[in-house]
Protein backbone atom coordinates (compact mmCIF):
# COMPACT_ATOMS: atom_id res chain seq x y z
CA UNK A 1 0.00 0.00 0.00
CA UNK A 2 2.83 2.15 0.43
CA UNK A 3 4.47 1.92 -2.48
CA UNK A 4 1.08 2.50 -3.94
CA UNK A 5 0.63 5.38 -2.63
CA UNK A 6 4.06 6.45 -3.25
CA UNK A 7 3.65 6.28 -6.80
CA UNK A 8 0.53 8.28 -7.03
CA UNK A 9 2.20 11.21 -5.20
CA UNK A 10 4.44 10.99 -7.98
CA UNK A 11 2.04 10.60 -10.88
CA UNK A 12 -0.14 13.28 -9.44
CA UNK A 13 2.58 15.35 -9.86
CA UNK A 14 2.06 15.77 -5.57
CA UNK A 15 6.30 15.07 -5.07
CA UNK A 16 9.27 14.45 -7.42
CA UNK A 17 10.85 11.76 -5.61
CA UNK A 18 9.51 9.50 -2.47
CA UNK A 19 10.93 7.36 -0.25
CA UNK A 20 8.62 4.35 1.17
CA UNK A 21 10.37 2.70 4.20
CA UNK A 22 9.74 -0.27 5.55
CA UNK A 23 10.09 -2.50 9.28
CA UNK A 24 9.35 -5.52 10.67
CA UNK A 25 10.30 -6.44 14.08
CA UNK A 26 9.52 -10.00 15.14
CA UNK A 27 12.34 -11.87 17.35
CA UNK A 28 11.37 -9.42 20.36
CA UNK A 29 8.73 -11.85 21.21
CA UNK A 30 8.44 -15.46 22.27
CA UNK A 31 7.14 -17.68 19.13
CA UNK A 32 3.73 -18.53 20.67
CA UNK A 33 2.74 -14.57 21.02
CA UNK A 34 4.14 -14.00 17.72
CA UNK A 35 1.73 -17.12 16.16
CA UNK A 36 -0.75 -15.58 17.77
CA UNK A 37 -0.17 -11.85 16.70
CA UNK A 38 0.40 -13.42 13.41
CA UNK A 39 -3.29 -15.41 13.34
CA UNK A 40 -4.74 -12.07 13.84
CA UNK A 41 -4.12 -11.01 10.07
CA UNK A 42 -6.13 -13.79 8.70
CA UNK A 43 -9.92 -13.98 9.02
CA UNK A 44 -10.46 -13.59 12.65
CA UNK A 45 -13.73 -15.04 13.31
CA UNK A 46 -13.58 -17.86 10.64
CA UNK A 47 -9.70 -18.97 11.25
CA UNK A 48 -7.85 -17.03 13.75
CA UNK A 49 -10.11 -17.49 16.54
CA UNK A 50 -10.08 -21.10 15.65
CA UNK A 51 -6.81 -21.54 16.38
CA UNK A 52 -5.85 -21.70 12.66
CA UNK A 53 -2.13 -20.11 11.69
CA UNK A 54 0.15 -19.48 8.97
CA UNK A 55 0.97 -22.77 8.58
CA UNK A 56 -1.99 -24.39 8.86
CA UNK A 57 -3.32 -22.11 6.40
CA UNK A 58 -0.48 -22.99 3.78
CA UNK A 59 -0.86 -26.08 4.64
CA UNK A 60 -4.66 -26.11 3.63
CA UNK A 61 -3.61 -24.61 0.34
CA UNK A 62 -0.55 -26.73 -0.22
CA UNK A 63 -2.35 -29.75 -0.06
CA UNK A 64 -5.17 -28.51 -2.28
CA UNK A 65 -2.39 -27.62 -4.94
CA UNK A 66 -1.09 -31.09 -4.58
CA UNK A 67 -4.38 -32.54 -5.50
CA UNK A 68 -5.12 -30.68 -8.11
CA UNK A 69 -2.31 -30.97 -10.14
CA UNK A 70 -0.82 -34.27 -9.01
CA UNK A 71 1.97 -33.35 -7.74
CA UNK A 72 4.01 -35.19 -5.24
CA UNK A 73 5.16 -33.39 -1.87
CA UNK A 74 8.89 -33.70 -3.31
CA UNK A 75 7.92 -31.56 -6.18
CA UNK A 76 8.42 -28.32 -3.78
CA UNK A 77 11.62 -28.93 -2.61
CA UNK A 78 13.51 -26.72 -5.48
CA UNK A 79 11.43 -23.30 -3.98
CA UNK A 80 13.36 -24.09 -0.57
CA UNK A 81 17.03 -25.35 -1.66
CA UNK A 82 17.40 -22.46 -4.30
CA UNK A 83 16.56 -20.08 -1.73
CA UNK A 84 18.91 -21.56 0.56
CA UNK A 85 21.15 -21.99 -1.88
CA UNK A 86 20.86 -18.22 -3.30
CA UNK A 87 21.59 -17.54 1.00
CA UNK A 88 24.87 -18.47 0.92
CA UNK A 89 26.24 -16.20 -1.60
CA UNK A 90 24.29 -13.21 0.49
CA UNK A 91 26.22 -11.80 3.45
CA UNK A 92 23.02 -10.22 5.01
CA UNK A 93 20.85 -13.55 4.62
CA UNK A 94 19.48 -15.39 7.58
CA UNK A 95 19.71 -18.77 6.95
CA UNK A 96 22.91 -19.36 4.95
CA UNK A 97 23.52 -22.93 5.38
CA UNK A 98 23.00 -25.03 1.58
CA UNK A 99 19.99 -27.96 2.42
CA UNK A 100 19.93 -31.10 0.03
CA UNK A 101 16.82 -32.75 -1.00
CA UNK A 102 17.83 -35.00 1.58
CA UNK A 103 17.81 -32.55 4.02
CA UNK A 104 14.82 -30.83 2.93
CA UNK A 105 12.08 -33.86 2.91
CA UNK A 106 13.86 -35.09 6.30
CA UNK A 107 12.69 -31.39 7.84
CA UNK A 108 10.44 -31.22 10.66
CA UNK A 109 6.66 -31.03 9.80
CA UNK A 110 4.87 -27.80 10.75
CA UNK A 111 1.17 -28.48 9.79
CA UNK A 112 0.97 -31.77 7.28
CA UNK A 113 2.01 -30.82 4.21
CA UNK A 114 4.19 -27.84 5.16
CA UNK A 115 7.78 -28.51 6.59
CA UNK A 116 9.95 -26.24 8.26
CA UNK A 117 11.57 -25.68 4.99
CA UNK A 118 8.61 -24.17 3.21
CA UNK A 119 7.97 -21.71 6.20
CA UNK A 120 9.61 -18.46 6.32
CA UNK A 121 11.76 -17.85 9.01
CA UNK A 122 10.92 -15.78 12.02
CA UNK A 123 13.55 -12.45 11.81
CA UNK A 124 13.90 -8.66 11.79
CA UNK A 125 14.15 -6.91 8.71
CA UNK A 126 13.55 -3.49 6.88
CA UNK A 127 14.01 -1.95 3.28
CA UNK A 128 13.70 0.80 1.19
CA UNK A 129 12.76 2.16 -2.15
CA UNK A 130 13.26 5.40 -3.53
CA UNK A 131 10.77 6.62 -6.42
CA UNK A 132 11.46 9.58 -8.35
CA UNK A 133 10.08 11.28 -11.65
CA UNK A 134 13.41 13.58 -12.17
CA UNK A 135 15.81 11.69 -14.60
CA UNK A 136 18.92 13.46 -13.09
CA UNK A 137 18.28 11.04 -9.81
CA UNK A 138 17.46 8.18 -11.65
CA UNK A 139 20.44 8.20 -13.62
CA UNK A 140 23.12 9.71 -11.50
CA UNK A 141 22.64 7.22 -8.45
CA UNK A 142 26.77 5.31 -8.33
CA UNK A 143 26.63 2.26 -8.86
CA UNK A 144 22.72 0.97 -7.58
CA UNK A 145 20.59 -0.48 -10.41
CA UNK A 146 17.51 1.69 -10.94
CA UNK A 147 14.36 -0.04 -12.77
CA UNK A 148 11.07 2.02 -14.31
CA UNK A 149 7.95 0.91 -12.28
CA UNK A 150 5.31 0.19 -15.02
CA UNK A 151 2.69 0.97 -13.03
CA UNK A 152 0.46 0.57 -9.95
CA UNK A 153 -3.19 -1.23 -8.66
CA UNK A 154 -4.98 -2.30 -6.26
CA UNK A 155 -7.72 -4.72 -5.38
CA UNK A 156 -9.28 -6.98 -2.71
CA UNK A 157 -10.76 -10.32 -2.10
CA UNK A 158 -12.24 -12.63 0.72
CA UNK A 159 -9.63 -13.37 3.18
CA UNK A 160 -10.83 -16.49 4.37
CA UNK A 161 -9.50 -19.70 2.70
CA UNK A 162 -12.73 -21.87 2.84
CA UNK A 163 -14.69 -18.89 1.85
CA UNK A 164 -12.63 -18.24 -1.51
CA UNK A 165 -14.87 -19.74 -4.76
CA UNK A 166 -11.08 -21.23 -6.03
CA UNK A 167 -8.73 -21.22 -2.83
CA UNK A 168 -5.32 -21.23 -5.48
CA UNK A 169 -6.81 -18.24 -7.69
CA UNK A 170 -5.73 -14.71 -6.32
CA UNK A 171 -8.15 -12.90 -7.89
CA UNK A 172 -7.46 -10.02 -6.35
CA UNK A 173 -4.00 -10.52 -8.05
CA UNK A 174 -5.90 -10.44 -11.46
CA UNK A 175 -7.79 -7.32 -11.29
CA UNK A 176 -5.30 -4.92 -9.66
CA UNK A 177 -3.50 -6.25 -13.09
CA UNK A 178 -5.91 -4.95 -14.68
CA UNK A 179 -5.80 -1.55 -13.46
Amino acid sequence: AALRIAYMALAANIHDTVVVVGVEQMTHIQRDELTASLATASDWDLEGSRGATFASLNAKLMQLYIEKYGIQRSDFAPFALTAHSNATSCEHATLRKPQSEEDYLNSQMLSDPVRILDASPTCDGAAAVVLTTRSDLATNVAGRRHVVLAGSGASSDLLAVEQRVEPLKLRAVERSMGE
